[in-house]
């Protein structure tokens, strides 16, 4: 079996190069001509996968590493009879982490209060359940927005405690985790329009961390630079790599679209596809000894005195990103597609929270129990 996978995908080697011929390609640097042999196409979301580009193969397999899959034309793979899988799920708990990190910074900036604020989650997916997990865990009253998820609860007749956008709108904060869909019932191309804009309670941080084109970027700068909101946090643009740079100035956080970036999420997403393909194919998985562990113990660290956002950036630093990629595209203007891109591609191997054992019997009884609702794992002294 011929393989062909984006040579930029986590532990690529580990994961596909014992189940058959696998041939590694650079991003930007496929066409039809090269996957002609091919059986399994295995990409990232750079990578355009339509009719252009498999009108002259005989791919059977197309797996995409990430949760989304806008990048496929689906339809197109199934008039052919190419099967598809992507990962749905296999960053969820990264992006919770960043979410986590922002909420804390965000805190302390006196935007939001963790006691008394209450967040409004758009999608209650994969994502959506994690984010609800770690809102919780840090205090905040959580209300759930999710259309289609409401209406099989309603089909079913079981209770359900989803409300109406309209009513996310009076939220604190308010954070975005849906996929970019154009058309149908549930289109999400600009929900968050001039319209819905306008009408989100004053003084509140609107959060984007799932596709561009879900809100209306040029009526969010007006309304930041009048003070009718309080923030605004993007990780997801519209037009990337090609982003407003324009909005740098007036958003808390401006990061790459790195979210879901981190190593685990990464892995977990091969892990993935490599099940998908060996089901695909009648292969016998065995499974797959990856070469980096970020495992570390706290433990042996001076962390009596720590308090929760001490914990958090031991693993994850917001303003590492933010501050990276402000600098980066301020310092080339007119730069932006390989500079953004080049961020996201030589993203470090960042850990998660599960990475990280603490000391549970010298930690303040209430910070252990949230720092474990956090995934942080507790450990005996030693």
């Amino acid at each position: 079996m011929l393989i062909y996978a984006d040579k930029n995908i986590a532990e690529v080697a580990a994961g596909f190069s014992d189940l058959g011929d696998l041939q590694l390609y650079q991003p930007g640097k496929i066409d039809k001509n090269i996957l002609e042999k091919a059986d399994a196409l295995v990409v990232r979301s750079v990578t355009k996968v339509n009719q252009e580009l498999l009108s002259q193969s005989k791919v059977q397999f197309v797996g995409s590493v990430t949760a989304g899959f806008n990048h496929v034309d689906t339809s197109y793979l199934s008039s052919r009879g190419t099967a598809f899988f992507s990962a749905p799920g296999c960053n969820a708990v990264s992006v919770s982490d960043y979410i986590t990190g922002v909420l804390l910074e965000l805190s302390l900036r006196g935007k939001v209060n963790l006691k008394t604020g209450r967040i409004g989650i758009v999608g209650f997916g994969c994502v959506g359940k994690q984010v609800d997990r770690v809102a919780q865990a840090l205090g905040l009253k959580t209300l759930l927005h999710d259309p289609p998820l409401e209406r099989e609860a309603i089909a079913s007749g079981l209770p359900h405690s989803f409300i109406s956008l309209d009513e996310i709108l009076d939220c604190d904060v308010i954070t975005i985790h849906v996929p970019y869909e154009k058309k149908g019932p549930d289109a999400t191309h600009q929900l968050f329009n001039e319209g819905r804009l306008k009408r989100i309670k004053k003084g509140a941080v609107l959060m984007n961390i799932s596709r561009g084109g879900i809100v209306d970027e040029q009526t969010l700068m007006a309304l930041l630079q009048k003070g009718q909101l309080g923030g605004a946090v993007l990780d997801t643009w519209d037009n990337e790599p090609n982003i407003n740079t324009g909005l740098f100035p007036y958003l808390d956080f401006a990061t790459p679209h790195i979210a879901g970036h981190s190593w685990n999420g990464k892995v977990n997403g091969v892990r993935m596809i490599r099940s998908s393909l060996c089901g695909h194919f009648k292969i016998k998985e065995t499974p797959v000894p990856y070469s980096v562990s970020l495992s570390a113990d706290l433990s042996a660290e001076e962390t009596k005195n720590w308090k929760l956002m001490d914990f958090v950036k031991r693993t994850y630093d917001v303003n590492v990103d933010d501050q990276g990629l402000r600098e980066a595209m301020n310092k080339e203007p007119g730069s932006g597609t390989p500079i953004f891109e080049a961020l996201r591609q030589n993203y470090r191997q960042r850990p998660e929270f599960s990475d990280f054992t603490f000391p549970a019997t010298t930690t303040e009884k209430t910070l252990a129990q949230t720092l474990i609702k956090l995934r942080f794992k507790p450990s005996a002294n030693r």
